[in-house]
């Protein structure tokens, strides 16, 4: 199981999965409440009902905005691809009979 964690500096709560911050992931307490509203890319995603829920699908998010912003995978394994030599598949047309 892939540890996942929020630290609050101030007024926002910061996640990391497996000790690596997950970039652009905010989660900002609700007034008088235990959950939060979730911002990805500072574009506000929803509420968050717990961090069990957040534990599930945080991994995801982390992964996706690595491979994204070009990287093979978020964490320790992470390496920067080249965008320079990566291959690609065309399909061909089709001749009709």
């Amino acid at each position: 199981m892939i540890e996942t964690h929020f630290h609050s500096p101030f007024t926002h709560y910061e996640a990391s999965v497996g000790g690596y911050l997950v970039p652009h992931v905010r989660i900002v307490p609700l007034c008088g409440a235990d959950d939060g509203s979730v911002n990805v890319m500072v574009r506000d995603m929803g509420v968050l009902a717990s961090e069990d829920e957040a534990k599930k699908w945080l991994p995801i998010v982390a992964h996706a905005m690595a491979v994204a912003s070009g990287h093979s995978c978020h964490g320790e394994n992470c390496e920067r691809m080249n965008l320079h030599k990566v291959r690609i598949a065309e399909i061909g047309k089709i001749e009709s009979e």
